[in-house]
């Protein structure tokens, strides 16, 4: 399961990203400050850092920096997450060895998308990310890139497992009898209305 390190002193963006990292199949470790992140990088060697530029004790440019110099961490995408928008913020944040920015206020389905995109070239994408197929059977189809199911036109967003199980279902749905699958659908679908 590939390791997102996301450092940002905001408790509630840096919890808001993690919970839904998460349910997209990540790992996830969180500093609060530039040092913690930076130790942690070097500690962890995450798969991707999402970093903030304001960040108390040493800023963000600077932790990305300092991760570009060592050879244990050159190579881990980065992608700075912050409030700075203006474009010499954006240039001075690339300059720094960012492979991508993400300003804030954002959309969760564009951060993921983003990840996905940095990830791709590491081939550390989680299993859930890379189903590309949508399927159907019945009243029921499965929206991979959303991590959704739509179910009698309903939208329902789905756990990381939750959606491993219904994606290995239907796409297995005439290899098993008509009577386990509609068992299983049901049983499924009394989880969701719950």
């Amino acid at each position: 399961m590939p390791r997102i390190l996301v450092i940002d002193d905001d408790p509630a963006i840096s919890e808001l990203v993690a919970v839904n990292l998460e349910m997209a199949g990540y790992d996830v470790s969180q500093a609060e400050d530039g040092i913690k992140g930076q130790a942690l990088a070097l500690q962890l060697l995450p798969d991707l850092i999402m970093l903030d530029l304001m960040l108390p004790k040493v800023d963000g440019f600077t932790v990305c920096q300092r991760l570009r110099r060592d050879e244990r961490t050159a190579d881990i995408p980065v992608l700075m997450l912050t409030a700075l928008g203006q474009t010499h913020d954006k240039v001075e944040g690339f300059n720094a060895g960012a492979d991508d920015y993400l300003t804030k206020p954002f959309e969760v389905e564009e951060m993921l998308a983003r990840i996905r995109a940095l990830l791709r070239r590491t081939d550390r994408i989680p299993q859930a990310a890379k189903h590309a197929e949508i399927l159907n059977y019945g009243p029921l189809t499965l929206v991979p890139e959303r991590l959704e199911s739509i179910w009698f036109g309903a939208t329902v967003k789905l756990t990381h497992l939750e959606f491993e199980l219904l994606h290995c279902l239907l796409q297995r749905h005439g290899q098993c009898t008509r009577q386990t699958q509609q068992y299983s659908f049901y049983r499924w679908l009394s989880h969701v209305r719950r």
